[in-house]
């Protein structure tokens, strides 16, 4: 979002100027209007701290009214990606032609940064749509604060996929239809980048100009994926809190007792939404020494994610897990081995290409750390389980229920609720599939 937010302002205040090769001399309408103002690293650390802020705030409201909020962006994306999918080609006057769209394999990029292997560009080639696919398991963290949790979590999870799948694959075919210059959207042509290389923005820039002489209308055009970064951004706080409030609930986190208390107020886990914010204010902060290090720590959460997604279903396909899988509501049947032996192995493949070099000769300022840091956290999260005497595996004993055990006859022992095991209260209230207590602490 912060990005977006520099890129917005560059263009707003006069575009940017790169240096011009010695000879090239463009044309008077090719030539930017003049250098606008983009950020240095500590500046763009202040955008993303407010960028921070600002979405910690938001997320501080009443339950309720996150939850407008969040399907408001929803509303938005769709709809916004609609407008961008018909409007921009159809603004578009220099369009690419269905030959390059679809049967173009551009390798020229990559044999700049020293590849040459057409396998290696296309598996390279696979690193952005990989990324994309995350953040589809927010249901699941949001199941205690949905109705009929069971079907829902899991439907919102298929729908997610679905959903980017072809929506998102309607917003790349129609971005590429308006490309005529791929080196001067990429900012790598003799022709200056206005958006300094950032592509979407130029493409939207250029679409205008061409039509109208003016790329005014691409600077509002990029209000729309602003918006979608933003309730990105929105809805991922809102479930990685969750995510923290869970782990305390279940004493596996350092200051447990902090994270786990819940505002009764705002029906939701105030100070994990201002934790988590926090922890990623601290993540941001290698961007003002070493942009390899940033760079390292975005790659490590791609790596990271997609084996926090497969780690489940890797154990439901082994035999140890398979004897104790117990099926519920929504189950894939027969079709869970042959799909989780799939979804493993893809995993695994991701996890070597993320941590390839994606630049050669390799040195200290393109050297892909991700798998270092990979490493690195497996040794710390080891090390923090099995240090003697102190380590996790003297306290933590797994995931702490939240309901008293049902009895055979499908009656409840207790009408209790049990909460991380730090209190036993009495439900008064449940509407809406939230429980509601008399004790600010209690939320299944």
């Amino acid at each position: 979002m912060a990005y977006v937010i520099s890129v917005i302002v560059l263009l707003s205040t006069g575009t940017a100027t790169p240096e011009l090769p010695e000879g090239v001399i463009p044309d008077n309408n090719e030539m930017p209007e003049g250098r606008g103002w983009f950020p240095d690293n500590k500046q763009f650390m202040g955008i993303y701290t407010g960028c921070l802020v600002l979405t910690a705030t938001i997320n501080s409201l009443r339950f309720e009214h996150v939850g407008i909020i969040t399907e408001f962006g929803a509303f938005w994306t769709f709809i916004g990606v609609l407008i961008v999918t018909i409007a921009i080609p159809c603004i578009t006057v220099d369009h690419a032609t269905p030959n390059w769209v679809f049967r173009k394999f551009e390798k020229d990029t990559a044999a700049d940064s020293g590849i040459h292997n057409p396998f290696y560009v296309f598996i390279l080639g696979l690193l952005l749509p990989a990324y994309s696919f995350t953040g589809y398991d927010g249901p699941a963290h949001m199941s205690e604060e949905s109705t009929n949790a069971s079907l829902a979590a899991p439907w919102g999870i298929i729908l997610g996929v679905l959903f980017m799948i072809f929506v998102g694959w309607s917003w790349v075919l129609s971005l590429l239809f308006c490309v005529s210059n791929l080196k001067q959207v990429l900012g790598t042509d003799d022709i200056p980048s206005q958006a300094d290389g950032d592509p979407i923005a130029q493409i939207f820039w250029n679409a205008f100009q061409q039509r109208t002489g003016s790329g005014t209308g691409g600077i509002i055009m990029l209000m729309i994926p602003l918006g979608g970064i933003y309730f990105c951004a929105h809805s991922t706080l809102t479930y990685v809190s969750r995510i923290l409030f869970a782990y305390a609930r279940d004493r596996a986190v350092p200051l447990s007792s902090l994270w786990i208390k819940y505002n009764k107020t705002v029906k939701g886990p105030l100070i994990a939404v201002w934790g988590t914010a926090f922890a990623a204010f601290l993540l941001g902060l290698p961007m003002l020494g070493s942009e390899e290090a940033f760079t390292a720590i975005i790659s490590l959460s791609t790596i990271a994610l997609n084996i926090a997604y497969v780690a489940p279903t890797t154990a439901r396909i082994l035999p140890w897990g398979a004897r104790r899988f117990k099926p519920g509501p929504f189950h894939l049947g027969w079709a869970a081995y042959p799909i989780g032996v799939v979804a493993t192995l893809w995993v695994g493949f991701i996890v070597v290409v993320f941590s390839l070099p994606t630049e050669y000769p390799t040195k200290t300022s393109n050297m892909n750390f991700a798998g270092v840091t990979l490493l690195a956290t497996f040794a710390l999260s080891l090390i923090w389980f099995y240090f003697p005497f102190i380590g996790a595996y003297t306290w933590f004993k797994g995931p702490v229920s939240t309901l008293e055990q049902t009895q055979p006859d499908g009656s409840s022992n207790s009408d209790e609720v049990n909460i991380a095991g730090l209190a036993k209260v009495p439900v008064t209230n449940v509407a809406g599939g939230v429980s509601e207590a008399a004790d600010p602490s209690q939320q299944a």
